[in-house]
């Protein structure tokens, strides 16, 4: 029962409040249609959860002394964790294989939702990316996701945040390497966690060096402020005429 109550506590937190309202709508008119966008949300956050539980279930060594319903739970509630980048845990972290961690990586950076409370690249942003492949695979001339029309503005955002992203958590890994001593994945986890705002570690957090602890504070500050944020205030030039609005950014 706990953790069934602090798992939908992470998933109510990270869909965000706007696909609530949306949900609430629904259920008290049935004329009533759910956005696009609390779609994608849902169907990402559901398929993130229904692909990496199964594998962290069979791939896991360490939990298969357990009984399936406890392997069940297990596994569910990592992946939930980590895609929601609440950063609880039910098992230990650090005698996990590097299979399952890889796992937790990949939801962490995906991470939660917009209008969550979650961090990572959100769902909508890797919505997008996926939408840009498939499009390209079936050699359309146009970006289209659940057969929807993605506006170009919302797929520069995407390609955009993602790059800033993956380029910050480079940065912080390199730099990282540079002043640990611990091994690889180890970091990657760390520094992934940190710029995730997910709060999961290996158990290396308190054995980091000064400029090792700094990084990860730098990492957690960069992702709670959100990579596109960070880029704008650096870069961005403003402009009366410009057609970029605070709604252009919302993935």
């Amino acid at each position: 029962i706990v953790n069934f109550t602090i798992s939908v506590l992470c998933y109510l937190g990270a869909i965000g409040f706007i696909v609530i309202a949306d949900l609430w709508f629904a259920i008290r008119n049935k004329e009533y249609r759910i956005s696009f966008t609390s779609k994608i949300i849902l169907w990402i956050t559901l398929i993130i959860l229904a692909v990496e539980s199964p594998l962290f279930f069979f791939l896991e060594p360490s939990i298969q002394s357990y009984n399936a319903w406890e392997r069940i739970q297990i596994s569910f509630f990592q992946i939930m964790t980590a895609s929601t980048t609440a950063g609880f845990n039910t098992i230990s972290i650090g005698n996990l294989h590097s299979s399952s961690l890889t796992l937790i990586i990949i939801a962490m950076i995906i991470g939660a939702s917009p209008s969550g409370t979650g961090g990572g690249i959100k769902t909508t942003t890797f919505s997008a990316l996926l939408a840009v492949t498939t499009s390209m695979l079936r050699g359309q001339t146009y970006i289209s996701f659940f057969n929807n029309r993605v506006p170009l503005v919302r797929l520069f955002t995407a390609v955009t945040s993602v790059t800033i992203y993956l380029f910050i958590l480079t940065i912080g890994i390199f730099l990282l390497t540079i002043s640990e001593n611990h091994d690889f994945l180890k970091l990657v986890f760390e520094a992934s966690s940190a710029l995730g705002t997910v709060g999961l570690s290996m158990g290396i957090t308190g054995d980091l060096s000064s400029i090792g602890k700094i990084i990860i504070i730098a990492l957690m500050f960069l992702g709670r402020l959100g990579p596109l944020t960070v880029g704008l205030a650096l870069m961005y030039d403003p402009k009366e005429d410009d057609p970029i609005k605070d709604s252009d950014i919302a993935l």
